[in-house]
């Protein structure tokens, strides 16, 4: 993660969250979502598996969080939303930085990973996710952490440089066919 990509990661965000917000179902919905509406603050159990970790955070959040309670909960569904934005920004800022250096291609990384993200962001299905009370924003920004802005993607990255540079100083093979016959032939 750079530095550069943390404010216009920030501004995507919250530009996403302002625009959930203004789009949030403003009063209690049919099905899940009206279930969730109903139980997250009352701190209560819905269906199972029961999401707690939503639960817990909505609960606070429509006990800080001065609307209605249903609009509360469909409001934090869309900061979940602009969360999952900011993180996803990271991550295809990142990816796209390591592919802009492989392709020997030195400009316009960010204003790619931003077209990406307010692309991903507008996506329908994203958008309805984070415009009424369900889980699934909340558990599209943990999984946009683990893969792009944390310890966990730079190990999977540094995973995947060793193989790489082996391959490179080994020369993708070569040194395997002159290498193994000539071993095989002083061990027998």
């Amino acid at each position: 993660m750079r530095p550069r990509s943390l404010f216009p990661a920030f501004l995507l965000g919250l530009f996403a969250f302002g625009a959930y917000w203004l789009t949030a179902a403003p009063a209690v919905l049919p099905g899940d979502a009206g279930e969730f509406q109903f139980t997250v603050p009352l701190a209560g159990v819905s269906h199972p598996p029961g999401y707690p970790l939503y639960h817990l955070l909505g609960w606070l959040w429509t006990r800080l969080y001065p609307a209605n309670p249903a609009q509360g909960v469909n409001h934090f569904s869309a900061l979940w939303g602009g969360v999952a934005v900011g993180l996803f920004y990271l991550l295809a800022y990142e990816a796209l930085s390591q592919l802009a250096f492989r392709l020997r291609w030195g400009r316009g990384v960010g204003w790619l990973a931003a077209i990406t993200t307010v692309a991903w962001g507008a996506n329908p299905v994203l958008w309805a996710q984070a415009t009424q009370a369900e889980v699934y924003t909340l558990q599209t920004a943990f999984v946009a952490a683990l893969l792009g802005a944390g310890p966990i993607a730079e190990a999977f990255v540094v995973a995947f440089r060793f193989p790489n540079l082996f391959r490179r100083w080994f020369g993708e093979g070569a040194f395997n066919a002159a290498f193994v016959p000539l071993f095989t032939k002083r061990l027998s």
